[in-house]
Protein backbone atom coordinates (compact mmCIF):
# COMPACT_ATOMS: atom_id res chain seq x y z
CA UNK A 1 0.00 0.00 0.00
CA UNK A 2 1.44 3.29 -0.79
CA UNK A 3 0.44 7.16 -0.69
CA UNK A 4 1.64 9.82 -3.56
CA UNK A 5 0.17 13.57 -5.02
CA UNK A 6 -2.84 12.73 -2.69
CA UNK A 7 -3.56 9.20 -4.05
CA UNK A 8 -3.85 5.83 -1.71
CA UNK A 9 -3.03 2.81 -3.64
CA UNK A 10 -3.64 -0.98 -2.51
CA UNK A 11 -2.46 -3.70 -4.52
CA UNK A 12 -2.54 -7.39 -3.74
CA UNK A 13 -3.54 -10.97 -4.80
CA UNK A 14 -5.93 -13.33 -4.30
CA UNK A 15 -5.61 -17.49 -4.65
CA UNK A 16 -8.04 -20.01 -3.44
CA UNK A 17 -7.93 -23.75 -4.36
CA UNK A 18 -11.13 -26.14 -3.79
CA UNK A 19 -11.01 -29.90 -3.88
CA UNK A 20 -14.03 -31.95 -4.02
CA UNK A 21 -14.23 -35.37 -3.48
CA UNK A 22 -17.41 -37.99 -5.14
CA UNK A 23 -17.93 -41.84 -5.88
CA UNK A 24 -16.06 -41.88 -9.10
CA UNK A 25 -14.71 -38.31 -9.18
CA UNK A 26 -11.91 -36.07 -8.01
CA UNK A 27 -12.58 -32.64 -8.71
CA UNK A 28 -9.31 -29.64 -8.06
CA UNK A 29 -9.95 -26.01 -8.81
CA UNK A 30 -7.27 -23.33 -8.57
CA UNK A 31 -8.04 -19.64 -8.88
CA UNK A 32 -5.77 -16.43 -8.45
CA UNK A 33 -5.66 -12.93 -9.46
CA UNK A 34 -3.81 -9.57 -8.87
CA UNK A 35 -6.04 -6.02 -8.01
CA UNK A 36 -5.42 -3.15 -7.39
CA UNK A 37 -7.70 0.45 -6.39
CA UNK A 38 -6.86 3.49 -6.13
CA UNK A 39 -8.52 6.19 -4.11
CA UNK A 40 -7.87 9.77 -3.42
CA UNK A 41 -7.09 10.94 -0.06
CA UNK A 42 -8.80 13.94 1.20
CA UNK A 43 -6.55 17.53 1.37
CA UNK A 44 -4.43 17.73 4.75
CA UNK A 45 -4.53 14.25 5.16
CA UNK A 46 -0.73 12.93 6.49
CA UNK A 47 0.03 9.87 4.96
CA UNK A 48 1.71 9.14 8.01
CA UNK A 49 -1.44 8.83 9.64
CA UNK A 50 -2.85 5.97 7.83
CA UNK A 51 -2.80 2.48 9.20
CA UNK A 52 -4.16 -1.19 7.55
CA UNK A 53 -4.92 -3.84 9.29
CA UNK A 54 -5.68 -7.27 7.79
CA UNK A 55 -8.00 -9.75 9.85
CA UNK A 56 -10.56 -13.03 8.51
CA UNK A 57 -9.97 -12.10 4.87
CA UNK A 58 -11.25 -8.16 5.26
CA UNK A 59 -8.25 -5.33 5.17
CA UNK A 60 -9.37 -2.11 7.41
CA UNK A 61 -7.43 0.96 6.40
CA UNK A 62 -7.70 4.06 8.65
CA UNK A 63 -7.38 7.66 7.40
CA UNK A 64 -7.63 10.26 10.20
CA UNK A 65 -9.72 13.61 9.03
CA UNK A 66 -7.59 16.11 7.70
CA UNK A 67 -6.69 19.08 10.18
CA UNK A 68 -9.17 21.62 9.89
CA UNK A 69 -8.62 25.45 10.66
CA UNK A 70 -9.89 26.04 14.60
CA UNK A 71 -10.86 30.09 13.57
CA UNK A 72 -12.36 31.32 10.90
CA UNK A 73 -9.83 33.13 8.48
CA UNK A 74 -11.62 36.57 7.44
CA UNK A 75 -10.68 37.22 3.29
CA UNK A 76 -10.60 40.80 2.00
CA UNK A 77 -12.50 41.42 -0.76
CA UNK A 78 -10.70 43.66 -3.37
CA UNK A 79 -12.58 45.31 -6.61
CA UNK A 80 -10.40 46.61 -9.17
CA UNK A 81 -7.63 46.93 -7.08
CA UNK A 82 -9.07 49.00 -4.24
CA UNK A 83 -9.77 47.44 -0.85
CA UNK A 84 -13.82 47.30 -0.17
CA UNK A 85 -15.61 47.59 2.68
CA UNK A 86 -16.54 44.45 4.66
CA UNK A 87 -20.35 44.13 4.81
CA UNK A 88 -22.17 45.92 7.85
CA UNK A 89 -18.73 47.91 8.38
CA UNK A 90 -18.99 51.80 8.22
Amino acid sequence: MTVRDGILRISGERKSEAVQVGGRYYRQEWSYGVFERAVRVPDGVRAEGITAGFDNGVLEVVVPKAALSPEPRRIEVRANGRKELAAGSV
